[in-house]
């Protein structure tokens, strides 16, 4: 999951239970800024604000980035210590919001080592992960973390790199 920093406190109680049930939670900006066009400076100050609401949160730490939009340059991969993540499905469910769009989009495309991208703040995308789900296992897929998908393709994430899949 890759939350946005200025709703980690609103959401706190969201926040502690994805946390605290073993899933994996990175950054997706403080306030879901464009990090191509934002200055540098304002990028790293809302990241590490980003990081002190999360620990303050779970006394965790925050190693993933999805930067909004996928929108990244250069210097914002060099000044950011961490590891980017995008993605190389995207189910648009922010624009469709249809049920069985979504379920299409993953199940036309999906490979092992993918990374898809959905929003959970969407109810047609939390039926469609519903419907998926026994799908996907039943194809002999599983569903898991960025790191444990590294981690059973014996990969070591590294930091200023984008991973748009793990192979």
């Amino acid at each position: 999951f890759f939350m946005v920093g200025n709703k980690m406190n609103y959401y706190s109680t969201v926040v502690t239970t994805v946390h605290n049930s073993g899933n994996e939670i990175g950054s997706h900006s403080y306030n879901h800024c464009n990090m191509k066009t934002t200055k540098i400076n304002k990028i790293i100050e809302q990241e590490e604000l980003t990081a002190q609401i999360y620990y303050e949160l779970t006394q965790d730490t925050l190693k993933l980035t999805r930067p909004p939009y996928g929108s990244i340059n250069s210097k914002v991969k060099k000044s950011l210590d961490t590891i980017f993540i995008t993605w190389n499905i995207d189910t648009e469910d922010w624009r469709y919001r249809d049920v069985e769009h979504i379920k299409e989009a993953v199940l036309n495309e999906v490979d092992d080592g993918d990374i898809i991208l959905m929003h959970d703040s969407y109810e047609t995308t939390v039926e469609a992960v519903r419907q998926l789900l026994p799908i996907l296992y039943s194809e002999g897929y599983q569903v898991v973390s960025v790191s444990e998908l590294a981690n059973l393709k014996g990969r070591t994430l590294e930091k200023n790199t984008i991973y748009r899949s793990i192979n």
